[in-house]
């Protein structure tokens, strides 16, 4: 034995092996930086590794087998033991492995010194995710969508919904983060390492796999890989019938559980972490692949946001409800297409409330602790015109029923703000951010949630991250409106929302936003023009009629304004809108006596005692009811309304636009009769910046108009109107 490793020795064997691992490693740590950076496979480098340790051994053998020698390359049997250079050589490999070592040491330290980055030398939106490995909950995961591999490209909607399914499993598992669905598919189709989205997610495990369909025959393949090494934790192939799927996707995330448990946490946190595998089997949504396969088909369309895919998305969850009505998370999706029309603009709520209701009513009789459903309900009942007080309780519930749910969240924190808790609002958001750091739903409202509290620089930073992720939609552009609405910066505004409008010529929101903001500088075509490409998208749209009935009032066509609002009223005689056009019509004739019956009808909470008030159109007339009330001679009703108006702003005055205090201080004054003061906070809000149309028509100031001082605001407020009228106009806006 001895005279063996003598002779490894002197065949240099042991510094070929030597030489060999440090060059393998080099090649390794350099192929581990160039993959990524050349948009290379992920199996790229496993490549690289099974090439380098198939040639250990065959250097292994060469270096026994042959000598090198003056002549070249011999057998080492064909070589006098005397004329053997072996020792020259085993000089020369010494000399190699140094010159490698100093390129390793050399590596090392340019690795840890120059190419690091400090995450706060540029701070980003990314910072409130957790960067670091040690603030990282192991328990954190990320389920990237799975890859078809299907013949058919089609198929490609059945493989998200298998990665969002499971996503969806295990985001009920409270001691579990799981990155929310539009974060995660954010990076579908890039091919990024999976340590640079690990760290924009914020979570220590990546599960990531493969769908291929074919009849009913399904290939599901499916790995979860440690992100800061990736260390494969699991892996496993399932060939199954495709009504196995269900039991395949228990299966992964129970696997998944156990993986992390086992491999990742010590002992002591392992008893923490209380899911057991079994727990995670849950019962069928539907024994029928055909409603299944519908239901993933709509669940792929609704995330996409716009009119034609949420149609259809409504279409693919009606026809899984019509194959198995018994599929309770069908009926959620029918409920969230009709709402989601209505809120985007494409359906009235008016039509389509009724049909929301009874799915998630039938849903809901299905399965009582459907979180979804819940969620489902709480977005109709707000979209209906529910107080936050009677919305919250049921977010509430959804999110107690699944914690994980961002969209939930968001939504719930939306009614937080409605009541004026701007703080709890922006802590609810953080969290839902969190767990969707790239959802673009979150981005907006966690933006508009930091500018409220005066964080300006993190909501611009927010708006750029959104910005950047959806270039050539509308959204982006809309919140910079919103921003600049807050700012009272109104031209910058119209130009984000036209700048919205021009990326996405469909966004009726923003149509509505330009129509209002050209009424408001006396642009009345363009008030009328953008009115009527809403009311082009959706005609049965309440919102699109009746500013396309105020472009027609102000340009002197009552009569026609009116003939649309019977129509209108013909199809949703309660609409709210409608009810407030109507006693707006009432009201610029001078009949007030109508416009407060009218009002009555459309917000019974301004009539009772004390009075109550919402945000929107129901603040707005709250000053002209004070005002009726005056001149009806019943100023205890006038000052109780005033009193109700000042409680409910006070502390919202953040939520509105910098002017807002001149604002409503010039409309208090207009009606308790206070010139001086009116005239005064105008004349601010003329300073400040502000549009005057609303001011110059209503009889509330035009009773006034004979006054000199007032005249003279008047005439400050038309030129203001007109001089940003001009500007917007010549930039084609108007």
């Amino acid at each position: 034995m001895g005279s063996f490793f003598a002779e490894l020795k002197r065949r240099n064997v042991f510094r070929v092996a030597v030489l060999y691992g440090i060059v393998a490693w080099l090649i390794l740590q350099v192929s581990d930086v160039a993959v990524p950076a050349l948009r290379l496979p992920e199996w790229t480098l496993s490549f690289v590794l099974f090439l380098l340790a198939i040639g250990f051994p065959v250097a292994i053998i060469v270096a026994w087998a042959f000598e090198l020698t003056p002549e070249g390359l011999k057998r080492t049997r064909e070589v006098d033991p005397d004329a053997s250079i072996t020792p020259v050589t085993g000089q020369k490999i010494n000399h190699l492995i140094i010159g490698v070592l100093t390129l390793a040491v050399a590596y090392l330290l340019i690795d840890k010194f120059m190419l690091s980055t400090d995450d706060n030398t540029h701070p980003s939106a990314d910072a409130r995710i957790p960067q670091t490995p040690e603030s990282v909950s192991l328990t954190s995961i990320a389920v990237l969508p799975f890859v078809n591999m299907s013949a058919d490209p089609e198929q490609e909607y059945f493989a998200d919904g298998i990665s969002e399914e499971l996503l969806n499993l295990l985001a009920k598992i409270e001691d579990f983060k799981v990155a929310g669905r539009t974060s995660s598919f954010a990076f579908k189709g890039q091919n990024q390492d999976l340590r640079v989205i690990a760290e924009k997610l914020g979570v220590a495990t990546v599960l990531e796999g493969s769908v291929r369909k074919d009849g009913d025959q399904v290939r599901v393949t499916a790995q979860l890989v440690k992100a800061d090494d990736g260390y494969h934790l699991w892996s496993e192939t399932y060939d199954r019938r495709l009504d196995s799927i269900f039991a395949i996707q228990d299966e992964i995330s129970g696997k998944v559980v156990t993986a992390i448990k086992t491999k990742l946490l010590a002992d002591d946190d392992q008893d923490a972490v209380k899911v057991e595998t079994a727990a995670l089997t849950r019962e069928k949504p539907t024994e029928n692949m055909e409603a299944y396969t519908s239901f993933l088909r709509g669940q792929h369309l609704i995330k996409k946001r716009t009119g034609d895919d949420m149609f259809q998305a409504l279409s693919e969850f009606r026809h899984a409800v019509s194959l198995d009505p018994s599929f309770a998370e069908a009926h959620v999706g029918v409920a969230n297409g009709y709402s989601l029309l209505a809120n985007y603009g494409y359906r009235n709520i008016e039509e389509v409330g009724p049909l929301a209701a009874a799915s998630i009513e039938q849903a809901l009789a299905l399965k009582p602790d459907l979180g979804e459903a819940w969620a489902a309900r709480g977005l109709l009942e707000e979209l209906r015109g529910a107080s936050p007080e009677q919305t919250l309780p049921l977010l509430e519930k959804a999110v107690a029923l699944n914690p994980n749910d961002a969209q939930s969240l968001a939504w719930m924190a939306n009614d937080y703000a409605a009541q004026g808790q701007y703080e709890e609002r922006y802590a609810i958001l953080e969290k839902a951010y969190a767990l969707d750091p790239l959802s673009p739903i979150i981005l907006f409202n966690i933006a508009d949630a930091a500018h409220i509290l005066g964080l300006h620089e993190d909501a611009q930073r927010l708006a750029d991250e959104l910005e950047s992720l959806m270039p050539n939609q509308g959204a982006p552009f809309r919140l910079r409106a919103r921003l600049a609405w807050r700012d009272a910066d109104f031209v910058a505004e119209t130009r984000w929302y036209h700048r919205a409008v021009t990326k996405d010529p469909g966004s009726i929101p923003a149509l509505i936003s330009l129509s209002d903001k050209a009424a408001d500088y006396g642009a009345l075509d363009a008030a009328e023009r953008y009115a009527r490409q809403a009311r082009d998208i959706n005609p049965t749209s309440t919102r699109a009629l009746e500013h396309l009935a105020y472009a027609m009032i102000f340009q002197d066509r009552t009569e026609e304004a009116r003939k649309l609002l019977e129509q209108g009223q013909r199809l949703y005689p309660e609409d709210k809108l409608l009810l407030s056009l109507e006693a707006d019509l009432a009201y610029l004739e001078g009949n007030y006596d109508r416009t407060l019956a009218t009002l009555e009808t459309a917000f019974p909470e301004l009539f009772t005692e004390p009075p109550g008030i919402q945000d929107g159109t129901n603040i707005w007339w709250a000053h002209n009811v004070a005002w009726m009330y005056r001149a009806e001679g019943q100023d205890d009703k006038s000052d109780a309304v005033i009193a109700a108006v000042e409680k409910f702003v006070e502390p919202r005055l953040s939520y509105y636009p910098k002017t807002s205090v001149d604002w409503l201080a010039a409309r208090t004054a207009a009606v308790r009769g206070d010139r001086e003061a009116m005239v005064r906070h105008l004349r601010n809000m003329v300073r400040t910046g502000e549009q005057f149309g609303a001011f110059l028509r209503d009889p509330m100031f035009l009773q006034y108009a004979e006054d000199p001082d007032v005249a003279s605001v008047f005439d400050e407020m038309r030129a203001a109107d007109r001089k940003a009228r001009e500007e917007l106009t010549a930039e084609g806006i108007f």
